[in-house]
């Protein structure tokens, strides 16, 4: 016969994917002195994107969660157009938001509450694109547009405990224990 383990693992209640967008408006950015931005500067770079956490919520029927995001861009600046004087430059920075998702086809089986359960990111895939750059008389200061674009799916889970086997399929039964003092109360 095969051994018998007692294992921790999360059993998912339910799991949805989620089209998200948010548009983090108006960021300001400086050139260092002795540049100029032009009229038609090239933003290009890198961004990360990380989930900081999930808070769990009762929506009415259903199960939701405030997503908070986090963004952080490492960008190269280079001046372009009328103008433009001095080399590229490197911009970095970051935004947080938070994310209200509803799960539309989760319900929570009996004795499972928002209590006892957590979201598991198990995908995200991210988009960022820089819009509506505007440059300042002089070409010392810009202001821009990210429109961030998320595609993310989450899982609910609950923490449970378990027997498995190793090997061989276990024989295991669970019976009810009654003790001398119970049989002279029935």
């Amino acid at each position: 016969m095969g051994m018998l383990e007692k294992v921790k693992l999360d059993r998912v209640i339910c799991d949805e994917i989620f089209y998200l967008s948010e548009k983090n408006r108006d960021t300001v950015f400086r050139a260092p002195e002795g540049t100029s931005i032009g009229s038609d500067p090239q933003i290009s770079g890198h961004a990360t994107a990380a989930v900081l956490g999930c808070r769990m919520k009762q929506v009415g029927k259903h199960v939701g969660t405030d997503v908070e995001f986090m963004i952080q861009e490492e960008l190269t600046v280079t001046p372009r157009g009328h103008c433009a004087k001095g080399e590229p430059f490197d911009l970095e920075y970051a935004f947080r938001f938070i994310k209200e998702v509803t799960f539309q086809k989760c319900c929570l089986p009996p004795g499972v509450t928002i209590n006892n359960i957590r979201c598991h990111v198990f995908r995200l895939n991210v988009d960022t694109e820089i819009r509506d750059i505007r440059i300042s008389p002089g070409g010392l200061e810009g202001v821009f547009h990210n429109l961030v674009k998320i595609q993310l799916k989450l899982k609910l889970v609950e923490e449970v405990q378990t027997f498995v086997t190793l090997g061989k399929q276990p024989n295991v039964t669970t019976k009810v224990i009654i003790t001398p003092n119970d049989k002279k109360k029935r």
